[in-house]
């Protein structure tokens, strides 16, 4: 049976700015080769960007009256789980810590290494959006020099390539984890979660949709022992939800 996880920012937003109340441990897993990225640097706005017209969610969450109380997610680390991100964007300047990729290579099959999880334009708009949603400073390219307003503008991002687009499979996406050139994306989804919780993520938020195996099951039970909470959804598949 496909069960899918996938981005809910509004969960991920209100597990961040509610745990910011509790000490949440580091978790212990196996590493996890990985190829080092030269991240951005920047000092984080403050968050306290206006709303900008349209943004009616803000007010009907409470997000302002969350900020008010201390929620702004600072001192916590979320983890976003899913295909490349452009951490060059103006909103995620100085909030992303680490980027690494759960993926191999296809293009180097005779000496395997780390897929790139960074890249620039559509490949990366979906982790990249969603980080954003997250933790996004709201200075940006849009008029006046606004972009996205993250709800919790204050946490950190640990980002983890797990999924990248792939024209030559059935789904149309693929991770190469045994070698690179197989399609391992459970596999990788299950590795990111047990990175993430390592590398002392409070929050996790899985932003793909992939089958729902053992090793998954196995990767969030290790996330959940040592203290992180998970956020993710059911995808819809002809207007039904379906259950984790």
């Amino acid at each position: 049976m496909h069960v899918g996880v996938g981005g809910r920012v509004a969960g991920t937003a209100v597990a961040v700015l509610a745990g910011g109340a509790f000490g949440m441990p580091a978790a212990i897993a196996a590493p996890v080769p990985t190829q080092a990225v030269s991240i951005p640097s920047g000092h984080p706005a403050s968050g306290s960007v206006a709303p900008a017209p349209g943004e009616w969610w803000w007010t009907a969450m409470g997000v302002d009256e969350l900020h008010a109380a201390g929620g702004t997610g600072n001192g916590m680390t979320v983890a976003v789980i899913d295909g490349p991100i452009d951490p060059t964007v103006p909103e995620l300047r100085g909030r992303i810590a680490s980027t690494r990729s759960m993926c191999l290579d296809p293009d180097e099959l005779e000496r395997p290494r780390s897929r790139p999880s960074t890249a620039a334009g559509e490949e990366a708009e979906h982790a990249t959006s969603m980080a954003s949603l997250i933790a996004g400073s709201g200075a940006g390219t849009g008029p006046g020099g606004r972009g996205i307003r993250g709800i919790a503008p204050q946490a950190t991002i640990r980002h983890y390539a797990a999924m990248f687009e792939d024209a030559g499979t059935s789904t149309g996406r693929s991770c190469g984890i045994t070698f690179p050139d197989s399609n391992d994306v459970e596999e990788g989804i299950a590795a990111a979660i047990e990175a993430a919780a390592r590398d002392d993520a409070d929050v996790i938020s899985v932003s793909l949709v992939s089958g729902y195996s053992e090793k998954i099951v196995d990767a969030l039970l290790t996330a959940y022992r040592e203290g992180a909470v998970v956020a993710g959804r059911a995808p819809r598949l002809h207007h039904r939800f379906q259950e984790p």
